[in-house]
């Protein structure tokens, strides 16, 4: 597999988590991306928090639907905790229009995320 070559990027702004299941990453319709890295911090003092993420492919081109076949990280954040899920070179893809990474918690308003990668046309 040949890859174009691009650099990685912040590819969302940091986003806070809510307790309902959101998009937090849609791909571009005329790109195909690459998610390197997705950084969790839980900025709460007191709160562990449990924070599930969701790769969910598109319908053809029509949103898919979260569900447990398609979680791609579930884990309890303490307090301060900041994780970072790192994936392969070139990263995690999603190459269909409305394909989304979606993220919950289970206490809203804690969880902050961010999303590092690359896209290119396609």
């Amino acid at each position: 597999m040949t890859i174009s070559s691009f650099e990685y990027r912040q590819l969302t702004e940091i986003q806070i988590i809510d307790s309902t299941s959101s998009e937090v990453f849609v791909n571009n319709p005329v790109k195909k991306s690459y998610v390197r890295n997705i950084i969790l911090f839980n900025g709460d003092s007191t709160a562990v928090v449990y924070v599930k993420l969701h790769k969910v492919k598109s319908l053809g081109g029509l949103a898919g639907t979260v569900k447990t076949s398609n979680q791609m990280y579930g884990a309890y954040l303490d307090p301060g905790d900041r994780i970072s899920i790192e994936y392969p070179i070139p990263g995690s893809i999603l190459d269909e229009l409305n394909d989304t990474i979606h993220a919950i918690a289970d206490v809203p308003d804690v969880i902050t995320i961010e999303i590092i990668g690359a896209d290119e046309d396609v």
